[in-house]
């Protein structure tokens, strides 16, 4: 058997989180964009489309889907392919806004588009890459690891922030000249950082898994014990899944927490450079406490299967095996009846039976579940008898039983015959270790989830329902964000006095994406609720805040960006675990970024052709040139919002009636 060399999962899970935070560099735009507009002289249409490139490279994931799952069985190779994609976009499009704010290039707005749209397009390929990945590696705890992971990037903006405040902005540097420095920072140390981390990216099949310590142990054989005794360099893990899952979490909320503090401090003191750059070092501080999640994990490389993983998969096939086995002498007996005796086609029976692949592509090792389902098939051919103990999926179990049930009945007729056929021994069942090999690379699976491709995915109306509230519902957080600047000069605040609200917004973006996941994993794991359910809440929350929008003034601000924040994050956890609860794993990756195609089009509809052409318009009728000042700017942009949102909210009730049975199946079948 070949040697296989696999990365502890949860390296890949703690360098995902990091590669995560640097997959958010599009939320920053707003704490530049005031000093591009007035480098380059735009108007508040055209910085708002520059945002919505941003947002709209972002959300044209397909390709980054459509990739990844056709390199999935390059369980290495496929996701680092991916995200190193992602690194050389991002280096890409940062280094031409730098070329063109710097001025070694004209800053034609067509070009500054497209940078725009190629550096936020890498953040599609990490998300892939770390996402899908993830996902596979923990299948039973999909919805704590999406929220995990895109909470860092919620907390992107606001770490980036942090930089930008305390290297960039500070020490009298002007806006125009901090904004260009902080663009060569982002495309020459970024890409740098993401493709470091991209070593630790990659699939781990489920024999590769390290043992949960928090799961029922199992009577080991006696093979399994001496495989234990001689692998005696490797390590038990110390913590359980659940126990790791938790320390991250905390981790991201306290930063969350710490965040949002210096945010409001920074509001209202103005602290001097050198307290930003100690704030600064304190971030990084709890940063680097992420690298505590992989200790005592196991092994850090896994070189050969978990020995109790491949004798259950061993007895797994030799089961199946030795029900074909019977299968294979009932058709000789058949065959040696209907022959009058001869005999003939015994030699084809024989070799056809005993020969063919024992699974198909989708047969595999049931992970932790596996142990509970154990199965003894007897088959009895001419007085031979053939016993195997198994330990597969309950499929392997229940068809082993029915073709040894098949079986005996044949041998029973062909005993009653008039004409007693030869006694005939069948060869010992023996595993092939091409078998053997396939089985050990497959992925852990869920019974319970339905593997639906792209193409029928997309004539459920579960799917347009999903596009539609993901649309609508971060079109109207992206208005809010990316027109930050104004929204506050047109309140009345200081040019520049918008960092404080993005880090505020970015700080809730990143808890309701943790929130959203964990929640809902929760939720429906103990309670049974539907996440569909969470997501008309969310919903909900996100016609709460236009309204609210639409008559605060400067000071209510901060409890709005709060909420906007919270809404925003939130989708961004829940859409991706509903797809994978609605639709499977197999196809994840290219189910998810189709997905993305709402957000796309609605942050370019709504965040820039309609939040620009009508506040164009009220500067116009206030007879503002550069910024409009007054608190009526933006209401006909909420009030149009508004009743979109009113329909989307609408649209998830219908989706949380489509899809409540459908969770009730996944619940009854153990998918959570």
């Amino acid at each position: 058997m070949r040697t296989r060399l696999y990365l502890n999962r949860w390296l890949t899970f703690v360098a995902s989180c990091l590669m995560q935070a640097s997959a958010g560099l599009s939320y920053v735009f707003p704490v530049y964009a005031p000093a591009l507009k007035e480098l380059w002289g735009y108007h508040e249409t055209q910085i708002a489309t520059v945002g919505s490139c941003f947002n709209i490279g972002g959300y044209l994931a397909i390709p980054s889907g459509a990739l990844y799952d056709r390199l999935e069985k390059h369980k290495r190779f496929g996701p680092r392919f991916v995200a190193l994609i992602g690194s050389l976009l991002l280096c890409t499009g940062y280094l031409g806004l730098f070329a063109a704010a710097s001025g070694r290039i004209d800053p034609c707005f067509a070009f500054v588009c497209i940078c725009a749209m190629v550096g936020g397009n890498s953040s599609t390929w990490f998300d892939t890459a770390s996402i899908v990945t993830n996902v596979r590696n923990f299948p039973h705890d999909r919805g704590t690891v999406v929220g995990i992971l895109k909470a860092f990037v919620g907390l992107s903006a606001s770490i980036y922030s942090s930089i930008y405040a305390a290297t960039f902005a500070s020490g009298g540097a002007s806006a125009v000249n901090a904004a260009t420095r902080f663009l060569f920072f982002i495309c020459a140390i970024s890409p740098l950082m993401t493709l470091t981390l991209t070593v630790f990216i990659n699939l781990v099949p489920e024999a590769y898994h390290e043992p949960d310590p928090a799961a029922p142990p199992t009577p080991p054989s006696q093979e399994a014990t001496t495989e234990r005794r001689s692998s005696r360099n490797s390590s038990a893990p110390s913590f359980s899944v659940q126990t790791r899952f938790t320390f991250a979490y905390c981790l991201v909320a306290l930063v969350a927490a710490y965040q949002a503090g210096t945010a409001l401090w920074a509001g209202t003191v103005h602290p001097s450079m050198h307290a930003r750059r100690a704030l600064l070092g304190g971030l990084l501080g709890l940063l680097a406490l992420l690298l505590a999640v992989p200790l005592s994990s196991g092994d850090w490389v896994h070189r050969k299967p978990r020995p109790e993983a491949l004798e259950r998969l061993k007895r797994s096939l030799l089961s199946r095996l030795a029900a074909r086995g019977a299968m294979a002498a009932a058709k000789l007996r058949r065959s040696f009846t209907g022959n009058g005796g001869s005999g003939a086609g015994i030699s084809t029976g024989t070799e056809g039976a005993l020969t063919e692949p024992l699974l198909g592509p989708g047969d595999g090792v049931s992970g932790t579940n596996g142990d509970k389902h154990q199965n003894a098939v007897a088959a009895k051919a001419n007085g031979v008898a053939v016993s195997c103990v198994g330990g597969g999926a309950a499929d392997d179990a229940a068809e082993s039983s029915t073709e040894a049930k098949a079986a005996a009945e044949d041998g029973k007729q062909g005993t009653d015959a008039t004409m007693q056929p030869p006694h005939l021994t069948p060869a010992p069942p023996v595993v092939r270790e091409g078998d053997l090999e396939a089985q050990l690379e497959a992925l852990e699976a869920v019974p319970a989830l339905s593997d639906v491709p792209l193409s029928a995915a997309m004539r459920s109306p579960i799917f347009w329902l999903l596009m539609f509230q993901f649309g609508v519902g971060l079109g109207t957080g992206l208005s809010f964000l990316n027109n930050l600047g104004s929204i506050v000069v047109a309140l009345g605040g200081q040019p520049g006095g918008q960092v404080v609200f993005v880090s505020l917004f970015s700080v809730a973006n990143a808890t309701g994406r943790l929130a959203g996941g964990v929640l809902s994993e929760l939720v429906l794991r103990r309670y049974g609720t539907p996440r569909t359910l969470l997501l008309v809440a969310i919903s909900f929350l996100t016609l709460l805040v236009v309204g609210g929008a639409a008559i605060s003034e400067l000071s209510d601000l901060y409890a709005v960006s709060v909420l906007a924040g919270l809404a925003f994050g939130a989708h961004w956890s829940l859409i991706p675990s509903i797809t994978s609860d609605m639709f499977g794993l197999t196809h994840f990756g290219s189910n998810y970024t189709a997905l993305q195609l709402g957000p796309a089009a609605g942050g370019y509809l709504l965040a820039t052709v309609l939040t620009g052409k009508l506040y164009d318009r009220a500067a116009r009728s206030h007879g503002d040139q550069l910024f409009c000042i007054g608190a009526d700017c933006y209401f006909q942009t909420w009030c149009v919002l508004g009743g979109l949102n009113l329909v989307a909210l609408l649209g998830t009730r219908e989706l949380y009636a489509q899809s409540a049975k459908r969770y009730r199946r996944i619940v009854r079948g153990g998918g959570v």
